[in-house]
C-alpha cells in the first residue's frame, strides 16, 4: 500500500468512526465483570482480575498473555507509590526512575525481557510505552502512579504490536483508572517520615445522577533530599534528591442514553525537584590533567580530584544547583456506543503536553569540569477508533481499529565540558563542549485488527496484525558554547519508517483453572535521527528495531483457588538494536544512537500466590533474562560477548502478608516483601566501570483498622538494610570522570487514612 494511500484509509477508518460514535444512540452498553471464585471453608480464595491487555474486559487466567495485573487496592498494601515500585511485583521488569541521561521522576526508563529506552531524548522512542485508560503518555509516564483513583495496573511482557502498537517492542504498561461514580466514596492519606516527608493523597467519586459520575483525585508531596552539596569545609550548600510534587485528575463520566457513554478526564502534573544524588569516581585522564594544569590550578584554584568529588555515602561537591523541573497536563475523552446485535464502536481522543528541565553537575566538584542540561518540549495529539464485536454465535470475538498520533517535540541541550581549555590553549581539537538545538515532527498512522476464533469449547485461536506507518520531520543545529564554532548549521532531515507486525497465539482450556497457551508475535519501534551529533559525521540515520518472540505458557489456579501458578518460557529474535553510545574519540565527545546488533533474548517468568488460610498470602515472582549477540554491524562499540545495558538476568521478588483478625479490635495486617536484581552493565561496550552490582530491598508494613470507623493508620519502612545500590552509571572516562546515580537508603513513615 502506497504511503499516501495508506493514511488516506486511516483517515477515512477514523472519520467513519467518529460518525458512528455521534450517531443516534440506542441500548447502553454495561460493563461486564467476573464474579470472584467461590470461598471454602479455609476462607477467601485468590480473587480473579479483570483485564484489557487485549483491548477488551476478560479474565487474567484466561488471556494468553504473559500479564502481571495488580489492583490499585493490592497497590496501597504493598506501598507501591511510583513507577518504579513496580520492578519489584512483575518479573523480568526493570524500571530505572531516575537514568543517568535524564535524571527527573517523569520519564522512567522501562525494560522488559532485556528491551527498552536508556535515553528518553525526543529521537529516542520507548521500547515499553505507558498507556493511561487507553492513551499513549510515553513523554509523561512518571506521574502515572502518583494519583489515588488507581483502579489497576497491567504490565503486558513481550512484544504488543498489533493491539498497543506504538513501539511497544518490549511490552506495555496499562494503567486503568477507577470509574467515576461506579462506586461513590471519598479516601484521604496523610503521611509523614524520614526526610521531611510530608504527602496528602486523595479521591473521592461521587454518582451527581444516574447518568452522571464524577471523581477527582490529588497529590501533594514534599520530600528533602537525602544527598548534600557541600563546600570544602563541609557546610552544606544545598541538597540532591528534593521533591515537591502536585498532581491532580478530574474525570468525568456521563451516559446520556442507555447507547452511549462519554467518558472525559484532565490531568496535571508539577514537579519541582532537585536531581538525583550523585557520587562521581575519578579517572586519570589526559584531559583532565590537562585542564587542572591549564584551567582549573592556575585560573581557579580548583584541581579536580577524587577527594573534592564524593563525601560519604550520598553527598558531593558540587557548588550547583541542579533542578528537575517537569510540567505535565492533558485531556483526554472516550466515547463508547453499543451499536446493538454484540458490536459496540469506542472513540479515544486525547491530548497531552509536556515541559521537563533539568541541569546536572557532572563531576559533583567545586569546579564546572562537566555541566549537562536538557529543556525539552512536547505537544502530542492522539485519535483511535475501534470497532469490537462477535460473530458467528458468539465464537469470533473481534476488533479492529485505526490510530493517529500527531507529535510536536524540540530540545536544548547543552554540554558544559572542560570550560577554558579551548580559551587559554587555542586548540581546535580541545574545542568539546556542545550546544543542541533540534525540533522534530512525527506523524504516526496504524491501521489493526485482531480476532479469536473458538474452534472448540476450549480451543481457541488468535490471529492479528498491524500495519504502521512513521514519518519524521527532524531539524538540528549544533554549535560550541565556548567558541561559538557551528559544527552542524540547521539541517532539515525526513524519515519514513513502517512496518507490518502481526500476532498468533493458540490456546488450550485444559480444565476450567488451567490454561495453556502459545504464541508468536512481532514488534517494532520507529528508527530516527541522532540529533546531538558533535560534527556532521555525525549527524546519521538510524532504522527502526524489530523483534520476533515466540512464547510458551501456563496459567492455572489450584487447589479451589488457593493458589495461583502462572509460568512463561520464550525466546525472541531481535534485530536492528538501537544502542546509545558515549565515547571520547580524538578528543571529541561522541554521543549518538545507532544500529548495532543482532541479538537472541530467551528466558522464563514464574508468578505464584498461595493463600494457606483465610487472610494469609504468600506471592513471589522470578525473571530471568539471557541474551546474547548473534551479530554485530561493522564497527560496533560493543562488547561482542556482553551484555544488553541495563538488563540484569535474574530479577526476584518475594512477599507475604497477613491480616490478623483482632474480634472486636479490627484487624491488625503486617507484610514484607524483599526484591532482588542480578548486576548489570550502563553501557553497550560492558566497560569495568559501568558494571552495576546485584542488590537486595527489603520492605515491611504494619497496617491497622478498626472493626468500625472510617480509618485506618499504617507504617511503614523501605530499604530496611540500608543497602547502598548503583541505579544508573554516566561512562565519561576518557574526560576523567565517571557518575554514579544512588538509590534511596532507608526510610520510615507512617500513614492515617480515612475513607468514608
Amino acid at each position: 500500500m502506497t504511503t499516501v494511500a495508506t493514511r488516506a484509509a486511516v483517515r477515512m477508518a477514523l472519520l467513519a468512526g467518529a460518525a458512528w460514535v455521534l450517531a443516534p444512540t440506542g441500548a447502553h452498553a454495561q460493563e461486564t465483570t467476573n464474579p470472584p471464585p467461590a470461598a471454602d471453608a479455609n476462607g477467601p480464595a485468590i480473587d480473579d482480575i479483570v483485564i484489557t491487555a487485549q483491548r477488551r474486559e476478560e479474565s487474567l487466567q484466561k488471556t494468553p498473555i504473559a500479564v502481571t495485573a495488580i489492583s490499585g487496592e493490592d497497590l496501597r498494601a504493598q506501598n507501591i507509590t511510583s513507577v518504579a515500585d513496580l520492578a519489584r511485583i512483575a518479573p523480568s521488569l526493570s524500571i530505572n526512575a531516575s537514568g543517568s541521561n535524564a535524571p527527573t521522576a517523569s520519564v522512567p526508563l522501562i525494560y522488559i525481557r532485556g528491551i527498552g529506552q536508556p535515553d528518553p531524548a525526543i529521537y529516542s522512542d520507548p521500547g515499553v510505552p505507558v498507556y493511561v485508560d487507553g492513551t499513549y503518555v510515553a513523554k509523561s509516564a512518571g506521574g502515572a502512579l502518583d494519583l489515588p483513583d488507581i483502579q489497576r495496573v497491567e504490565i503486558l511482557r513481550g512484544p504488543q504490536g498489533t493491539l498497543f502498537g506504538k513501539n511497544a517492542v518490549g511490552g506495555a504498561v496499562n494503567v486503568v483508572t477507577a470509574t467515576p461514580g461506579k462506586d461513590p466514596q471519598v479516601r484521604v492519606e496523610f503521611t509523614g517520615g524520614t526526610y521531611n516527608l510530608l504527602q496528602a493523597r486523595a479521591y473521592a467519586s461521587v454518582a451527581a445522577s444516574d447518568t452522571l459520575g464524577l471523581s477527582v483525585a490529588v497529590n501533594l508531596k514534599g520530600q528533602d533530599g537525602y544527598g548534600d552539596r557541600l563546600a570544602i569545609n563541609g557546610k552544606r550548600l544545598g541538597r540532591l534528591g528534593d521533591q515537591d510534587r502536585l498532581s491532580g485528575r478530574v474525570k468525568l463520566r456521563w451516559a446520556p442514553t442507555n447507547a452511549l457513554t462519554i467518558d472525559l478526564a484532565a490531568d496535571y502534573s508539577a514537579y519541582t525537584d532537585t536531581v538525583t544524588p550523585g557520587q562521581t569516581k575519578i579517572i586519570q585522564s589526559n584531559l583532565l590533567n590537562l585542564w587542572n594544569a591549564n584551567v582549573g590550578g592556575p585560573q581557579l584554584g580548583i584541581t579536580i580530584s577524587q577527594a573534592n568529588t564524593a563525601s560519604g555515602r550520598y553527598d558531593n561537591f558540587s557548588q550547583a544547583y541542579q533542578p528537575a523541573r517537569d510540567r505535565i497536563y492533558g485531556l483526554s475523552g472516550t466515547l463508547t456506543y453499543d451499536l446493538g446485535g454484540g458490536f459496540s464502536l469506542k472513540s479515544i481522543s486525547a491530548y497531552r503536553n509536556a515541559h521537563i528541565y533539568f541541569l546536572r553537575d557532572t563531576d559533583g566538584s567545586p569546579a564546572t569540569y562537566i555541566e549537562i542540561s536538557r529543556n525539552s518540549r512536547s505537544r502530542q495529539y492522539t485519535q483511535e477508533v475501534q470497532l469490537l464485536g462477535k460473530l458467528f454465535d458468539d465464537k469470533l470475538n473481534f476488533i479492529v481499529g485505526g490510530f493517529y498520533l500527531r507529535e510536536d517535540a524540540s530540545e536544548f541541550n547543552v554540554a558544559t565540558i572542560l570550560p577554558g581549555l579551548y580559551r587559554t590553549l587555542h586548540v581546535a581539537g580541545f574545542d568539546i563542549g556542545r550546544r543542541y538545538i533540534s525540533t522534530q515532527s512525527t506523524d504516526s498512522y496504524a491501521l489493526y485488527a485482531q480476532g479469536t476464533l473458538k474452534i472448540t469449547s476450549r480451543l481457541s485461536l488468535t490471529a492479528g496484525i498491524r500495519y504502521t506507518e512513521d514519518r519524521k520531520d527532524v531539524t538540528v543545529f549544533v554549535d560550541s558554547p565556548e567558541s561559538g564554532i557551528v559544527y552542524v548549521p540547521t539541517t532539515p532531515l525526513k524519515g519514513d519508517y513502517n512496518a507490518f507486525t502481526p500476532r498468533f497465539s493458540l490456546d488450550y482450556q485444559v480444565t476450567p483453572n488451567v490454561l495453556i497457551y502459545a504464541s508468536a508475535s512481532r514488534g517494532y519501534k520507529s528508527g530516527g535521527f541522532n540529533q546531538r551529533p558533535a560534527t556532521a559525521v555525525s549527524l546519521t540515520e538510524f532504522q527502526p528495531e524489530t523483534l520476533w518472540s515466540y512464547e510458551a505458557g501456563i496459567k492455572s489456579d489450584l487447589f479451589d483457588h488457593h493458589i495461583r501458578a502462572n509460568f512463561a518460557v520464550y525466546r525472541a529474535n531481535y534485530s536492528n538494536i538501537q544502542l546509545t553510545r558515549q565515547i571520547l574519540i580524538n578528543n571529541q565527545i561522541i554521543s549518538d544512537i545507532n544500529n548495532v546488533a543482532k541479538a537472541r533474548i530467551q528466558g522464563f517468568e514464574g508468578e505464584l500466590t498461595i493463600v494457606p488460610v483465610k487472610g494469609f498470602e504468600l506471592s513471589g515472582t522470578v525473571g530471568y533474562v539471557d541474551d546474547k549477540y548473534t551479530k554485530l554491524q561493522p564497527g560496533a562499540i560493543v562488547a561482542p560477548t556482553g551484555k544488553i545495558p541495563y538488563v540484569p538476568t535474574w530479577n526476584v521478588g518475594v512477599s507475604a502478608r497477613y491480616k490478623i483478625d483482632l474480634g472486636s479490635g479490627g484487624t491488625l495486617t503486617p507484610s514484607v516483601n524483599y526484591a532482588y536484581r542480578s548486576s548489570s552493565f550502563s553501557t553497550p561496550i560492558n566497560s569495568a566501570v559501568s558494571f552495576m552490582p546485584s542488590y537486595g530491598i527489603i520492605g515491611a508494613r504494619l497496617a491497622y483498622a478498626p472493626r468500625k470507623g472510617p480509618w485506618e493508620v499504617s507504617v511503614f519502612g523501605t530499604n530496611l538494610a540500608d543497602k547502598r545500590y548503583i541505579t544508573s552509571i554516566g561512562d565519561s572516562q576518557g574526560i576523567g570522570i565517571v557518575y554514579q546515580l544512588l538509590g534511596r537508603p532507608r526510610e520510615f513513615g507512617a500513614t492515617l487514612a480515612f475513607h468514608f
